[in-house]
């Protein structure tokens, strides 16, 4: 009996479980030598993410600006500086996510395509005994799966991470520069959203 999905819960057999490959220094190695031909490009992606970040808290920023030294203060002239500069953070801002999300899949799909090669490299060199003691669905299944798993944790795991840090620490930095003590309490208070 093979686990299956059900809605956002995985059932998996006993042996399924047992043989779930665990993350340990070899297997690290491994996927570090698979991004070790990407990294410019990745470092690149990186990059962008936390400009990116730093953009996507700015918009803030001048509508603070808008309200109290443009609107407040009578100042339309800088109100609508800071109108057509929030408008060109956020064109930009999109124009990094469309570069961003192109850099990922390109990496991706390219370190996708090579660990297919050494996959099918790999399996060309098996004995016919291999082929007969295994389904040839279970050894798809898995050379698919297995390639999409590392997909999915650079186009996913890896840039979301990166991504929420950099807002939270420009976030932080801002709020900070704004005003330290409501800075401190905000901070303070931020524990309880996560429980």
């Amino acid at each position: 009996m093979n686990g299956g999905r059900v809605g956002r819960f995985r059932f998996e057999t006993e042996e399924e479980i047992q043989n779930r490959p665990g993350v340990n220094r070899k297997l690290l190695s491994r996927i570090l030598g698979w991004l070790a031909p990407y990294w410019p490009k990745l470092l690149l992606s990186l990059l962008i993410i936390v400009f990116s970040a730093v953009l996507n808290v700015l918009p803030s920023i001048l509508t603070g600006r808008m309200i109290d030294q443009g609107f407040i203060a009578g100042n339309f002239s800088l109100l609508v500086k800071l109108v057509i500069a929030s408008v060109m953070v956020m064109l930009g801002s999109s124009l990094l996510g469309v570069l961003e999300n192109y850099m990922n899949v390109w990496v991706s799909e390219h370190i996708a395509r090579d660990m297919k090669n050494e996959m099918y490299a790999h399996l060309q060199q098996m004995s016919q005994r291999f082929y007969t003691t295994n389904k040839q669905g279970d050894i798809m299944t898995r050379m698919t799966g297995d390639v999409n798993g590392v997909q999915r944790v650079i186009t996913g795991t890896l840039t979301s991470t990166v991504s929420n840090v950099a807002v939270l620490v420009t976030s932080i930095i801002a709020m900070v520069q704004k005003n330290w003590l409501l800075a401190l309490v905000g901070i303070a208070i931020l524990p309880l959203f996560i429980l």
